[in-house]
């Protein structure tokens, strides 16, 4: 079953939790949608939303994204989950919105669902058709099957690593290409024969917050080499470009060294990034309008 995720505007990371994102509708549709309408097209069976808030509604239970854009203007038939975990403060005011699954685990609704039914606040015909949608999505994903599920030798086979390999290269962003010496820095000229590789990402593998309770928790099926000797240049250059990789941040790369490397290298390409150690959200004290920490009332 296909699920399309984050929606929407899933962008800030480290404070998604708290950042209410203001847009403009022509804004939202226009640049920040079309990708996942498409995937909805093509067939998506779920939606999963984000953590963060628009335009004032949390996504996880906001009318207007999962009720009003979802169902009455795209025409979706499939389920809605939320982000994993902490993803809906209000189980009533997420159902009555339009979100019919609580990931990763009831939290909100095993808490306070039921009160919230004998108070009024949802209703026990609100919470069937969520039932409805998720199990006529289950139904619907299985008959559509034409074969077996694929056995576990299929799983990450070298076929399927290297077309994610293609789709993370297509969706590198330049932002910019400065010239040098009358000439764009990208891509390397012939003339370039080695490269340094500097930061802590650049051989490691960094599967996301190592902290979250899925995805923090990946194993890549190949690790990359420590210090790997040489890179194959693109066809457009035959030769090869030896590499030098330090796994340390250049502010604590040993002087002596960068000192001998120096001189040898045509480039430097530096990893920045979060690593899996650093916390990718901030959740602690952090409470709503209504004085609520996400995953409470």
């Amino acid at each position: 079953m296909a699920c399309v995720k984050h929606s929407a505007l899933n962008s800030i990371e480290n404070a998604r939790f708290i950042v209410d994102l203001e847009v403009d509708e022509a804004t939202l549709h226009d640049v920040y949608m079309p990708h996942l309408k498409r995937v909805i097209d093509e067939g998506s069976s779920a939606v999963t939303a984000s953590y963060n808030s628009v335009n004032g509604e949390w996504m996880g239970q906001g009318h207007p994204m999962l009720t009003g854009v979802l169902r009455d203007l795209w025409q979706f038939t499939g389920m809605t989950a939320t982000d994993a975990v902490w993803g809906m403060r209000n189980g009533a005011a997420a159902l009555e919105a339009g979100m019919d699954l609580e990931e990763l685990f009831s939290q909100t609704h095993a808490t306070h669902l039921r009160n919230q039914l004998k108070a009024g606040k949802t209703s026990w015909e609100t919470v069937e058709r969520s039932g409805v949608r998720i199990q006529a999505t289950r139904l619907r994903s299985y008959a559509a099957r034409s074969e077996p599920p694929p056995w576990i030798e299929l799983m990450a086979r070298e076929s399927h690593r290297a077309l994610a390999g293609e789709v993370a290269a297509k969706a590198v962003v330049l932002l910019s290409n400065d010239l040098l010496d009358g000439q764009p820095v990208l891509p390397p000229t012939a003339d370039v024969a080695s490269i340094a590789v500097i930061g802590r990402l650049a051989t490691a593998a960094s599967m996301g917050d190592s902290a979250h309770p899925t995805s923090g928790h990946q194993k890549p099926c190949q690790r990359p080499r420590r210090h790997p000797r040489r890179l194959p240049r693109r066809n457009r250059h035959p030769r090869h470009v030896a590499i030098d990789v330090s796994l340390l941040a250049l502010a604590e790369w040993d002087p002596d060294r960068r000192r001998r490397v120096a001189p040898s290298i045509g480039g430097i390409s530096l990893h920045v990034g979060a690593h899996a150690h650093d916390p990718a959200s901030i959740v602690i004290d952090r409470r709503d309008t209504n004085g609520n920490r996400p995953g409470g009332r």
